[in-house]
């Protein structure tokens, strides 16, 4: 499988492409989840639902 500018740039980097973001969101949309960094727990959950965190990567 071949990615659109891979190979341009320096080694393992992809050329035109920021990092990927990990957010932990809501799964009721009832809090305003947390950035990855702010996330000190393997499974962070959320402070109104009590409900695990879902996973994702901002793009």
């Amino acid at each position: 499988m071949s990615i659109h500018g891979a190979g341009q740039g320096r080694a393992g980097e992809l050329s035109g492409l920021e990092p990927l973001e990990i957010v932990f969101r809501c799964p009721l949309r009832q809090c305003t989840g947390r950035h990855g960094s702010e996330v000190a727990v393997a499974r962070p959950v959320c402070s109104i639902s009590r409900r695990e965190l879902i996973r994702e990567r901002l793009v």
